[in-house]
């Protein structure tokens, strides 16, 4: 399996930039039926209500404002996620990265996963960032 890898490219500092993409909270607001609620270690998204399922995340790595990583510990999504922030001329380059595999999910269906996973990621970083 490979990581889904999205880019943006923001007229913002990078200081505003690792603010807005680790607003946990503000994650849930663009993650359909999912809300986020943080914990000493990181955060939990809860999606799909009471019949759904928790998805926690624990910080192993962080260095504002250059990035942070995460490590998903759930029963039903396994991986990890990597953000890094960088400046450029005009503001900021930001980098998800992440690679998130559903439990269960037979492994040729990796690439659907990862498709999955960089069109979800990638509108969540876009309405994160939007200036």
């Amino acid at each position: 399996m490979r990581p889904a890898v999205i880019v943006r490219e923001v007229p913002l500092s990078p200081e505003d930039a690792f603010a807005r993409v680790t607003d946990w909270p503000a994650h849930g607001e663009h993650v359909p039926f999912t809300t986020v609620t943080v914990t000493d270690s990181g955060f939990v998204a809860r999606t799909g209500g009471r019949l759904g399922f928790d998805d926690p995340m624990e910080i192993t790595w962080w260095d504002p404002p250059h990035g942070c990583q995460l490590e998903k510990r759930g029963r039903v999504v396994r991986g990890w996620a990597r953000i890094d922030v960088e400046p450029i001329p005009a503001g900021s380059r930001v980098t998800w990265t992440e690679l998130a595999h559903v439990t269960g999910t037979p492994g040729f269906l990796w690439r659907a996963e990862q498709l999955a996973s960089h069109v979800l990621f990638g509108r969540v970083l876009s309405r994160l960032l939007r200036t």
